[in-house]
C-alpha cells in the first residue's frame, strides 16, 4: 500500500568542514513517490521517515543525468492497523498475558498515561493529554486526518512496565465507531502490542 506524507531527505557531505547538509527534501505523493530533480553529480544520502511509520535510509550515487527503472529506490515498511473513529477517545487498561486462555487479558485501567496526537502526514504534534483515574482520555474538536497516537508513561503513571509506543488512528466523520475501544497495553520484545476490546 503506497504511503502518502512521508518526508524524504537528500544530504551530501561537505569534506571542508566535515558536516553534511539537507541539498533536497521532497514528501511523498498520494502513490509513494517522491521525485528530485537538479542534482548534481556526487554521493549522496538518502533518508525516508513518518511518525508512527518507521524510518530507513540508503547511500546514492549520481553518476549522470540518465535515470534508469533499475535507478529507483523503494522503502517499505510492515502494514499496521489503523483504526477508523470519528471522535478521539478511548481507555487504556493494563494486560497479563493469561495461561489458561493463551492469550493477554484486561487488567486495571492504567492512570496518569501521557498522550500525544501528532498528525501523521505533516509530522507534527498537535496536542497532548493524560489518563485519569478511570483511565480515560478524550481529544476534542480534532479534524478529519490521520493520526499517531504515542504513548508514554509519566511519574505518575501506576504502572511497573515501561509502556510506550504509537497507534494509527484515522478520523473520520463518516467512520462506522464513534470512538476508540478498550485498549490493553503491553510490551513485547517488539515493542508496544494490545488488544482490543470488542464491546466499545
Amino acid at each position: 500500500m503506497p504511503i502518502a506524507g512521508v518526508e524524504v531527505k537528500v544530504s551530501q557531505f561537505n569534506p571542508t568542514d566535515g558536516r553534511s547538509r539537507v541539498v533536497a527534501s521532497a514528501v511523498s505523493d498520494p502513490n509513494g513517490r517522491a521525485y528530485f530533480g537538479g542534482l548534481k553529480l556526487g554521493a549522496y544520502s538518502l533518508s525516508v521517515q513518518m511518525a508512527g511509520v518507521g524510518s530507513d535510509g540508503a547511500e546514492l550515487e549520481v553518476a549522470d543525468d540518465d535515470v534508469k527503472a533499475e535507478d529507483v529506490l523503494q522503502f517499505g515498511w510492515p502494514e499496521q492497523e489503523i483504526m477508523n473513529v470519528r471522535k478521539l477517545s478511548g481507555k487504556l487498561s493494563a494486560t497479563k498475558f493469561s495461561d489458561k486462555i493463551g492469550d493477554l487479558v484486561f487488567k486495571d485501567p492504567l492512570v496518569g498515561m501521557k498522550l500525544t496526537l501528532i498528525n501523521a502526514e505533516k509530522n507534527q504534534s498537535v496536542s497532548t493529554t493524560v489518563t485519569d483515574e478511570r483511565g480515560e482520555f478524550s481529544f476534542e474538536g480534532v479534524p478529519d486526518a490521520l493520526y499517531v497516537l504515542h504513548i508514554a508513561q509519566t511519574a505518575e503513571s501506576q504502572n511497573p512496565w515501561d509502556l510506550q509506543g504509537d497507534i494509527l488512528v484515522q478520523v473520520k466523520r463518516d467512520a462506522s465507531h464513534v470512538n476508540l475501544p478498550n485498549l490493553g497495553l503491553g510490551m513485547t520484545s517488539c515493542g508496544l502490542t494490545y488488544r482490543l476490546d470488542k464491546k466499545r
